[in-house]
């Protein structure tokens, strides 16, 4: 459930008292609800924001996901995986679950791995040349990666069913709550831009049947840690189930 935003906020611009609640929802939630309760904060804000014309969005929180296979004396980032997701029609509401996997071939995996947003105002068109998922419904497109001391923890992509829908202004606001997002996360989550290698991630309905299961997995990736006497929460569940789906997709790619 989103937190409900009080009567002082105004979703037409990120105020003082905005700004306030978020920092003092970063010093007072618990290690394990921080990223849930400030993420929510900021996409309720943003989706008020945005949706004040009829022009449907979807607003994407997206985190670097490590390769499985890692050297031991660093870690590589090979995709992207989406840990939030808010929209307006024609978008429905889906768990973080069924979205695929992001790579190379995708807007949000360039943003992170050029550290630098990026705009696409036709997707269709694509004059930019930039890589790009078919998304259905959506015309435009921005990502913003998510920055601390100028290391990456993931992206913040917004969907437009309009071409042409991200204004100076849009954009200026998009820019704060990419920085807000940040806050959502933990130091340790940060990765070097030197360490982002990512593989291509093949299309939707590829991956569609390697998710599908997403949510037994990971009850038993959990039951099977317990039997061990292993310590795990769902979140390193879902990172492991995440990282062992990536594993078989890159398989299947390179046959």
């Amino acid at each position: 459930m989103l937190e409900r935003q009080s009567q002082q906020d105004d979703p037409r611009e990120i105020t003082a008292q905005f700004y306030d609640r978020v920092l003092s929802v970063v010093a007072t939630t618990s290690v394990d609800r921080r990223f849930q309760a400030v993420a929510d904060l900021v996409l309720e804000h943003a989706v008020r924001y945005l949706a004040t014309t009829d022009a449907g969005i979807q607003l994407l929180v997206f985190q670097c996901l490590p390769s499985l296979v890692d050297d031991s004396t660093k870690t590589i980032i090979t995709s992207l995986y989406v840990r939030l997701a808010i929209g307006t029609a024609p978008w429905r509401m889906q768990a973080h679950s069924s979205f695929p996997l992001h790579g190379a071939e995708s807007l949000a995996g360039y943003a992170a791995k050029m550290v630098h947003p990026m705009v696409s105002q036709d997707i269709q068109r694509n004059p930019d040349h930039f890589p790009l998922r078919q998304e259905e419904h959506a015309r435009s497109t921005a990502a913003y990666p998510l920055l601390q001391e100028c290391r990456v923890a993931g992206c913040f992509q917004i969907l437009s069913r309009l071409p042409n829908y991200f204004s100076p202004d849009r954009l200026d606001m998009l820019r704060r709550y990419a920085d807000l997002l940040a806050l959502a996360f933990h130091s340790h989550e940060f990765y070097d831009p030197q360490a982002i290698a990512l593989y291509l991630m093949p299309p939707t309905d590829v991956q569609r049947p390697y998710l599908a299961s997403f949510q037994q997995q990971v009850h038993t990736a959990l039951r099977s840690a317990k039997a061990r006497q292993q310590e795990m929460n769902v979140l390193l569940a879902e990172r492991q189930v995440l990282q062992e789906i990536e594993q078989k997709l890159r398989t299947l790619q390179e046959k």
